[in-house]
Protein backbone atom coordinates (compact mmCIF):
# COMPACT_ATOMS: atom_id res chain seq x y z
CA UNK A 1 0.00 0.00 0.00
CA UNK A 2 1.25 3.49 -0.86
CA UNK A 3 0.32 6.58 1.17
CA UNK A 4 1.29 10.21 0.77
CA UNK A 5 1.40 12.97 3.35
CA UNK A 6 2.46 16.57 3.91
CA UNK A 7 4.29 17.73 7.01
CA UNK A 8 3.89 21.43 7.79
CA UNK A 9 6.20 21.57 10.79
CA UNK A 10 9.86 21.16 11.63
CA UNK A 11 11.90 19.79 14.53
CA UNK A 12 15.11 21.77 14.14
CA UNK A 13 16.30 25.04 12.64
CA UNK A 14 20.11 25.03 12.66
CA UNK A 15 22.32 27.87 11.46
CA UNK A 16 25.16 26.54 9.32
CA UNK A 17 28.34 28.53 9.87
CA UNK A 18 28.59 32.24 10.54
CA UNK A 19 26.95 35.22 8.89
CA UNK A 20 28.54 36.09 5.56
CA UNK A 21 28.23 38.58 2.71
CA UNK A 22 26.33 37.51 -0.40
CA UNK A 23 26.26 39.35 -3.71
CA UNK A 24 22.74 39.32 -5.10
CA UNK A 25 22.75 40.22 -8.77
CA UNK A 26 20.10 41.06 -11.33
CA UNK A 27 20.41 37.46 -12.57
CA UNK A 28 19.81 35.67 -9.23
CA UNK A 29 17.63 38.16 -7.34
CA UNK A 30 14.42 36.35 -8.34
CA UNK A 31 15.47 33.58 -5.92
CA UNK A 32 15.85 36.14 -3.12
CA UNK A 33 12.41 37.80 -3.06
CA UNK A 34 13.52 40.29 -5.72
CA UNK A 35 15.53 42.44 -3.31
CA UNK A 36 17.58 45.10 -5.11
CA UNK A 37 20.92 43.89 -6.48
CA UNK A 38 23.65 44.47 -3.91
CA UNK A 39 25.64 42.95 -1.07
CA UNK A 40 23.72 41.45 1.86
CA UNK A 41 24.58 39.88 5.21
CA UNK A 42 22.97 36.43 5.22
CA UNK A 43 22.74 33.24 7.27
CA UNK A 44 22.36 29.68 5.95
CA UNK A 45 20.00 27.36 7.82
CA UNK A 46 19.23 23.66 7.61
CA UNK A 47 15.68 22.78 8.60
CA UNK A 48 14.95 19.23 9.77
CA UNK A 49 11.64 17.44 10.16
CA UNK A 50 11.32 13.86 11.42
CA UNK A 51 8.16 11.81 11.06
CA UNK A 52 7.50 8.31 12.39
CA UNK A 53 6.66 5.67 9.81
CA UNK A 54 5.93 1.95 10.34
CA UNK A 55 8.90 -0.39 10.70
CA UNK A 56 7.85 -2.44 7.65
CA UNK A 57 7.72 0.50 5.26
CA UNK A 58 9.88 2.77 3.18
CA UNK A 59 9.59 6.53 2.82
CA UNK A 60 10.22 8.32 -0.45
CA UNK A 61 10.70 11.92 -1.55
CA UNK A 62 7.87 13.61 -3.43
CA UNK A 63 7.90 16.89 -5.36
CA UNK A 64 7.77 19.62 -2.71
CA UNK A 65 7.48 23.07 -4.33
CA UNK A 66 6.83 24.69 -0.92
CA UNK A 67 10.01 23.34 0.60
CA UNK A 68 13.34 25.10 0.92
CA UNK A 69 16.29 24.50 -1.40
CA UNK A 70 17.54 20.95 -1.89
CA UNK A 71 20.71 20.28 0.15
CA UNK A 72 23.62 19.86 -2.23
CA UNK A 73 21.43 20.86 -5.16
CA UNK A 74 22.21 23.56 -7.66
CA UNK A 75 20.24 26.23 -9.42
CA UNK A 76 18.04 27.01 -6.40
CA UNK A 77 16.04 23.80 -6.82
CA UNK A 78 13.19 23.41 -4.31
CA UNK A 79 13.07 20.14 -2.40
CA UNK A 80 14.71 18.18 0.39
CA UNK A 81 16.97 15.24 1.16
CA UNK A 82 15.86 12.34 3.35
CA UNK A 83 17.02 9.26 5.19
CA UNK A 84 15.41 6.55 7.27
CA UNK A 85 16.53 5.87 10.83
CA UNK A 86 15.36 2.50 12.24
CA UNK A 87 14.11 2.46 15.83
CA UNK A 88 12.91 -0.40 18.01
CA UNK A 89 9.21 -0.52 16.98
CA UNK A 90 9.08 2.18 14.32
CA UNK A 91 11.45 4.23 12.21
CA UNK A 92 12.00 7.90 11.55
CA UNK A 93 11.88 9.44 8.10
CA UNK A 94 14.22 12.45 8.49
CA UNK A 95 13.83 15.24 5.92
CA UNK A 96 16.21 18.22 5.51
CA UNK A 97 16.01 21.38 3.43
CA UNK A 98 17.97 24.64 3.24
CA UNK A 99 16.91 28.24 3.78
CA UNK A 100 18.76 31.55 3.55
CA UNK A 101 17.97 34.36 5.97
CA UNK A 102 18.75 37.83 4.60
CA UNK A 103 19.59 39.82 7.73
CA UNK A 104 20.49 43.23 6.30
CA UNK A 105 22.22 44.95 3.42
CA UNK A 106 25.83 46.11 3.56
CA UNK A 107 24.66 49.55 4.81
CA UNK A 108 22.88 47.98 7.78
CA UNK A 109 19.30 48.34 6.50
CA UNK A 110 17.34 45.50 8.15
CA UNK A 111 15.59 43.07 5.78
CA UNK A 112 14.80 39.98 7.89
CA UNK A 113 13.73 37.97 4.81
CA UNK A 114 13.69 34.18 4.51
CA UNK A 115 14.36 32.61 1.13
CA UNK A 116 12.82 30.79 -0.57
CA UNK A 117 10.23 30.87 2.24
CA UNK A 118 9.87 31.27 6.01
CA UNK A 119 10.46 28.17 8.16
CA UNK A 120 6.82 28.14 9.26
CA UNK A 121 5.67 28.07 5.60
CA UNK A 122 7.59 24.87 4.73
CA UNK A 123 5.76 21.83 3.41
CA UNK A 124 7.52 18.47 3.19
CA UNK A 125 5.59 16.16 0.84
CA UNK A 126 6.55 12.52 1.22
CA UNK A 127 5.27 9.07 0.46
CA UNK A 128 5.28 5.80 2.39
CA UNK A 129 5.24 2.32 0.89
CA UNK A 130 3.94 -0.21 3.42
CA UNK A 131 5.17 -3.77 3.08
CA UNK A 132 3.14 -6.81 4.25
Amino acid sequence: MIDSAISRRYDRLDQQGKNYKLLITKKNREHFKNVPAGIYVVQNYTVTDSVAIPLKSSGFIMNSPNCGWTPGGGNYERGYSALQVPKLITQLYVMKTNLVHIVCDINGYNYDLWCPCKPEELEFKYGVIRFP
